[in-house]
């Protein structure tokens, strides 16, 4: 598979930052930050070492699309549905920002009687200066039916030390909360509060958190830096919000259960996704639904 390496001008204080994406699944498998005056590059998205970049594998780590379905909250067998599967086609790509777009064309078959007919899928990743990246996400329903869906931004973080991580602005929230690998029962326990100010991570995590805060935030130790997750961006109020954020660390043994990716991977890496898993999302026929998320660094 071919990369395609998008930059941000050096112009408006970008310096070496850049992302890293893909065809398949319109997939952003990195991006560099870059602080002002620093000459160092900064990774913030995490892709696993053991990764398959061979379709239709999903390619583990980056900015998976979950679309349209996440995990098993619909209809569908088929986990985090088929999007991240698909070979996208480039539809426009300009300095600092790269277009992806699937269509009912561009499935096959066994893919096509997942959804009601016609859509147009759109994934733009725009790396917007040093220190900030947005992926935006629209929908557009082509079929005489309703098109109903749940979804997510899948997002791998790099972290320096998972021990050494934590992640604010859920507290008070209610959650679903996973049981671990290889419990006897893999359904999700609703909390009806989280009382914590924040999440830390000393064994497996995997929870669904509702209605979150505009902005959630990654607390990396090891490396001095907090990572700014946001479901709106100013000046852009058109945009719905995913209501909801994902947050997910496998651990040591579902790390070791997982075949593409690396048995002490999960140290160095967090999952905090908006997403929308509570409510599905229906758009009418002919409309179009569109959402996004924005990512900024900062030193501590």
């Amino acid at each position: 598979m071919q990369a395609r390496v998008i930059s941000s001008s050096s112009s408006s204080g970008g310096g070496g930052a850049c992302a890293t994406t893909y065809e398949h699944g319109a997939h952003l498998t990195g991006w560099k930050a870059s602080f002002d005056g620093d000459k160092d590059v900064v990774d913030v998205i995490f892709t696993s070492g053991s990764a398959i970049f061979k379709p239709p594998k999903a390619i583990r780590g980056g900015i998976p699309v979950c679309w349209p379905q996440f995990a098993n909250y619909g209809p569908l067998e088929l986990q985090h549905g088929f999007a991240r599967n698909c070979a996208w086609k480039v539809t426009d790509e300009k300095e600092g920002s790269i277009e992806y777009t699937l269509t009912y064309d561009d499935i096959d078959d066994e893919q096509k009687a997942m959804v009601p007919g016609p859509f147009t899928l759109k994934i733009r990743h725009v790396v917007v200066d040093g220190t900030r990246m947005r992926t935006y996400m629209s929908v557009t329903n082509e079929s005489e039916k309703e098109l109903e869906f749940t979804t997510a931004l899948h997002t791998y973080f790099v972290v320096g030390d998972i021990t050494k991580t934590s992640v604010s602005g859920c507290k008070g929230l209610s959650y679903l909360d996973a049981p671990p690998h290889g419990s006897a029962s893999s359904d999700r326990v609703l909390v009806d509060e989280d009382k914590d100010e924040k999440i830390t991570f000393a064994g497996e995590l995997d929870r669904i958190y509702f209605n979150t805060p505009n902005e959630v935030v990654i607390h990396d130790d090891a490396r001095s830096l907090e990572i700014v997750v946001r479901k709106s961006i100013k000046g852009e109020e058109h945009l719905s919000e995913l209501p909801d954020a994902v947050v997910w660390n496998p651990w040591i043994d579902k790390s070791k259960a997982t075949g593409d990716l690396g048995d002490d991977e999960y140290k160095g890496f967090v999952c905090v996704e908006t997403a929308s898993v509570k409510n599905k999302i229906n758009v009418p026929s002919t409309r179009t639904w569109s959402t996004a998320h924005e990512i900024e660094i900062r030193k501590k």
